[in-house]
C-alpha cells in the first residue's frame, strides 16, 4: 500500500529533525552538516541535491525515497529521530483516516461512541511501517496516535493519482 505523504510535509520534517539533532549536539557544526547527513542517508551527497530530487521525483521515486530515510533516520540524527519518526507517521496517518472525534457524530449506541466504526491504529501504522522504522520509534508513535482518540477511515473524498 502506497503512504501519503505531502512532500513539502517531508521536507519541513526532515529540515526539523536537522535543527532538532544540531541543537542535541555538543559540536559546532553548522545546519547544513546535519541536513547533508539525511541526504546522505537517502543516497545523495548533499542536501541540495537531494531537495531537487524530492521536488521532481515521480510517486514511486518519492516512496523509495521517503522508506530509505525512514530505515536509515537513526542513524544519521539520533538525537532527533524519535520525534521526526512521531510526526511522519502522525501526519501519513491523517492523510488516510480521521479522528472519530472530528469526522463522526456520538452515536452512544455504538463500541467506540462515534457513528463510524473505528480502525486498529496499531494494527494500520504496523501494517504501513513495520518495515520502514524501527519498533521502538512505532510504540511511542502509535501512543501519540491512540491518545488522539479513536480513528475511522477518511470516506470523505476519492483520490486518483496517475503515474506519468
Amino acid at each position: 500500500m502506497r503512504i501519503y505523504i505531502p512532500r513539502q510535509y517531508f521536507i519541513n520534517n526532515l529540515k526539523k529533525a536537522a535543527k532538532a539533532e544540531k541543537r542535541s549536539s555538543s559540536s559546532a557544526m553548522p545546519l547544513n552538516f546535519y541536513l547533508d547527513k539525511v541526504a546522505r542517508s537517502a543516497g545523495f551527497q548533499y542536501w541540495g541535491r537531494f531537495h531537487n530530487k524530492l521536488q521532481t521525483a515521480s510517486s514511486v521515486e518519492f516512496d523509495t525515497i521517503h522508506d530509505t530515510v525512514g530505515r536509515n533516520i537513526g542513524s544519521a540524527l539520533p538525537s532527533a529521530a524519535q520525534k521526526y519518526v512521531e510526526q511522519d507517521v502522525i501526519a501519513c496517518i491523517k492523510c488516510d483516516f480521521e479522528r472519530c472525534e472530528e469526522f463522526s457524530r456520538p452515536d452512544a449506541a455504538s463500541d467506540n461512541g462515534y457513528s463510524h466504526p473505528s480502525v486498529s491504529i496499531e494494527e494500520e501504522v504496523r501494517n504501513l511501517f513495520s518495515e520502514v522504522y524501527d519498533e521502538g520509534f512505532l510504540i511511542e508513535a502509535i501512543s501519540k496516535l491512540k491518545d488522539l482518540g479513536p480513528w475511522c477511515e477518511d470516506d470523505s473524498e476519492i483520490m486518483f493519482e496517475y503515474e506519468f
